[in-house]
């Protein structure tokens, strides 16, 4: 699976997280559920980050090589 997939589905279970939080009745009953929920969301969303920054520093990695000069790689 690649990151772009692992994005995706990440991505889903966010919008899953949210539609059960947006969903539940706001009582006292609720609060902690409520809380827990949002608490997964938060992890969800760094988790996202993380994946992201994954993505993009493959892909200034691949932009590098494929931009350095053959002078410039005997040198490196």
């Amino acid at each position: 699976m690649s990151l772009n997939e692992i994005l995706k589905k990440l991505e889903a279970i966010g919008v899953a997280i949210d539609d059960g939080y947006n969903t539940a009745v706001d009582t006292e009953e609720n609060s902690d559920s409520m809380y827990y929920t949002n608490h997964a969301s938060d992890l969800l969303n760094e988790l996202v980050v993380s994946v992201e920054e994954l993505i993009q520093s493959e892909e200034v990695t691949l932009d590098e090589v494929m931009n350095t000069s053959p002078a410039l790689a005997k040198l490196l």
